[in-house]
């Protein structure tokens, strides 16, 4: 009965997280490339600031609004979606999409789940330093992969792209 209803909980709170990213999306209307350039500088420069952040919001959009980018939402490499959290869970979709963009924008053609885990890392990072009592298990894992080495053979047999 309990795992019924953390299931429910953990579904509501996947389907909060995604409609409040698409929120942010459509605050930016048509956002240029130099718009979503300063976007992503201004927000790895301050990942954790208060939500909703315009910055993601820029970034959010230019991505669903560009044919040339491709992101793929795969749990494999988010396993933070199926994880309790306040903000943190949004921040560090953001993060990956992020750094999935930048990759894509400087020349890296293709969904980029490597480039979005590192700068999801490094977001990781800026929520612990401000909330030390935050973990995701899921994002441990993957950074202990990375650490060892088999990141990329990680994402080869488990990401869908």
């Amino acid at each position: 009965m309990r795992s019924k209803q953390k299931q429910r909980q953990m579904m509501t709170l996947r389907v909060f997280v995604l409609a409040f990213l698409l929120a942010l999306a459509a605050q930016a209307q048509g956002v240029t490339r130099a718009q979503v350039d300063r976007a992503l500088a201004n927000f790895f420069a301050e990942p954790t600031a208060p939500l909703p952040n315009r910055n993601l919001a820029v970034i959010m959009r230019y991505a669903a609004q560009s044919d040339d980018i491709d992101i793929v939402i795969d749990k494999a490499v988010m396993p933070w979606m199926d994880e309790p959290s306040r903000d943190e869970g949004a921040l560090l979709m953001g993060a990956y999409t992020a750094g999935n963009l930048e990759a894509q924008l400087n020349g890296h053609r293709g969904d980029q789940p490597r480039a979005g885990l590192m700068r999801t890392f490094q977001v990781y990072d800026a929520i612990r330093k401000e909330h030390p009592d935050y973990r995701s298990p899921g994002l441990q894992k993957l950074r202990q992969l990375n650490s060892q080495g088999k990141l990329n053979s990680f994402l080869r047999q488990h990401h869908k792209s």
